[in-house]
């Protein structure tokens, strides 16, 4: 098993420096970057929330801002 997760950090650390190598980001960085941008020039967008059942850590706390704002 140790050496499972040896091979695993590896390769995740080897996929993180070929997105870092060609300017890109994963689709989950992605999000948690455009819900960053989002908090710091909100405006006055009305928000609609449908057919979500659960949200990430993320998104939480990027509706528990807006939500408090």
């Amino acid at each position: 098993m140790q050496q499972e997760a040896f091979i695993l950090h590896t390769l995740w650390h080897a996929w993180k420096q070929q997105l870092a190598d060609e300017n890109l980001l994963d689709p989950a960085t992605a999000n948690r970057q455009r819900l960053a941008g989002h908090l710091h020039n909100p405006g006055t967008t009305e928000l609609w929330l449908i057919g979500f059942t659960e949200f990430s850590p993320g998104e939480i706390h990027w509706l528990r801002t807006l939500l408090d704002s």
